[in-house]
């Protein structure tokens, strides 16, 4: 996720600006995320807060292996409990070339697979998930959230034509929903 909702480089990286980007609200996003025992985590781009990060991950390891005892099962243990800490300062380390980008994830790290696993394709091969539902909280405030979803707009890539923007009016019409409907200010043509 991204605050950035209109950003050249994320246009070109994702369906050369044939898309949209859909705006959510950042408390709706936080309680779903919450109820299910995921972490929403802004990624670090410096490299100063990437180290901070790291030794904070390794102090507390030393802190929770001089907590166990001196039995091996004991170290592991507090190893095991120390693991979800460590994955998730991981999961936000990012090269600073990307900083542009604003970043947050959304990472949920358990001791085992969880039941609902799912898994997706990429150049790399199978990528294992665990989906978040964005409906696990409905929050009722008809002034924040008319249209009790969370989202809060849509932006319509660059590369698409007037008739994208119609058609997606008529969706969110079709569905009774009230949101913000933008086209994104990039100048940018698809190849």
């Amino acid at each position: 996720m991204t605050s950035e909702g209109d950003l050249l480089s994320q246009w070109r990286g994702y369906n050369r600006g044939q898309g949209v980007s859909i705006g959510f609200s950042a408390d709706w996003v936080l309680q779903n995320a919450a109820a299910q025992d995921f972490d929403i985590t802004p990624v670090l781009y410096d490299t100063e807060q990437q180290r901070a990060a790291a030794d904070r991950a390794v102090t507390l390891l030393i802190g929770r292996l001089v907590e166990g005892t001196d039995e091996p099962e004991g170290a592991r243990a507090q190893v095991r409990t120390w693991r979800p800490h460590a994955l998730k300062t991981a999961l936000v380390l990012k090269n600073q070339h990307f900083q542009e980008e604003r970043e947050s994830r959304l990472i949920w790290v358990g001791v085992s697979w969880p039941g609902d696993l799912k898994t997706r394709v990429s150049p790399a091969g199978l990528v294992p998930y665990r989906a978040c539902l964005f409906d696990k909280v409905v929050i009722n405030n008809a002034a924040l959230h008319p249209n009790n979803c969370g989202i809060e707009e849509i932006v319509i890539g660059p590369a698409l034509g007037r008739q994208q923007t119609i058609a997606v009016e008529a969706l969110l019409t079709t569905h009774r929903m009230r949101l913000t409907i933008k086209r994104s200010e990039i100048l940018y043509i698809a190849d």
